[in-house]
């Protein structure tokens, strides 16, 4: 593995999305990320969404879905929703207008998948060919990004199958259907 120590600028993450050809698939696990804690924040005073800081990533979904590449994202699910679910889901709804499929999997469904692969962590595929974990602080904000090996991208392009098979629309989910946009 290849860690990446710096923060990506927007042009490298950028171009991980432009290269896929066919599919672009993001395993999402930890269930709040400090990062977000100020759009957060904003959302819980107001019930108002910030989309500006979010339409280069809409554009990128936009972009890459023109060109026929799948975007599909599975996220650990724990219910009941906590302020930052509530407000995570929120956006993904506009994700998902933008082409991004996102798919939920219980946290307890999740268990036996990380019991099997104890090294299991938040992960991009690119075409099931290149990939790369997401790596956090222990307070889950941003730290670094590292390149799967070859037999790292075979065993998350199975953990991907299995999560798709294990997981469910976000819209299936009341408390999430709940926060989907009227307009």
């Amino acid at each position: 593995m290849v860690e990446l120590e710096r923060p990506l600028t927007d042009a490298e993450v950028g171009a991980f999305f432009m290269r896929a050809q066919k599919s672009v698939f993001r395993l999402e696990i930890p269930l709040y990320f400090a990062f977000e804690e100020k759009e957060l924040q904003q959302y819980l005073a107001t019930g108002v969404l910030d989309l500006a800081g979010s339409a280069d990533w809409h554009n990128n979904i936009r972009a890459c879905c023109s060109r026929g590449v799948t975007w599909t994202r599975v996220k650990q699910l724990a219910l009941p929703l906590s302020d930052y679910a509530r407000f995570e889901y929120s956006h993904f709804w506009h994700n998902q207008r933008c082409g991004e499929e996102i798919r939920v999997v219980d946290e307890k469904a999740m268990a036996p998948f990380t019991r099997v692969h104890p090294w299991l962590r938040d992960f991009w595929l690119f075409d099931e060919a290149e990939g790369y974990f997401v790596n956090y602080t222990d307070d889950f904000d941003f730290k670094s990004c590292t390149r799967l090996s070859p037999a790292e991208v075979t065993v998350c392009t199975e953990v991907q199958r299995q999560m798709l098979a294990a997981s469910m629309p976000m819209a299936a989910v009341p408390e999430i259907l709940a926060l989907q946009p009227t307009d």
